[in-house]
């Protein structure tokens, strides 16, 4: 599979993939990875984090998942909705 660039430096976007990408719009799946751990896993894990009795470690091991995916967990701030206007 080769890959070309465009003019502005932007990798060039096959048909097929364009194809793929218009059927995947609908369904929601165009925003890449999905996170390994949800919004409430997130939150319980900085709960974890805020009381300090609990390692990196332990709480990867916890959600089954990496030391790095739990420092990168802690850097992102938590998601809020915006409130709604009135």
């Amino acid at each position: 599979m080769s890959r070309t660039l465009s003019g502005g430096g932007k990798i060039a976007v096959s048909p097929r993939t364009r194809e793929g990408m218009a059927v995947a719009a609908p369904k929601g799946r165009l925003h890449g990875r999905q996170p390994k751990l949800s919004t409430k896993q997130q939150a319980e894990l900085r709960g974890m984090h805020a009381t300090g009795d609990y390692s990196i470690t332990d709480r990867a091991e916890v959600f089954s998942v990496s030391r790095p995916t739990v420092y990168r967990t802690l850097q992102v701030k938590p998601t809020t909705s915006p409130p709604s206007p009135s």
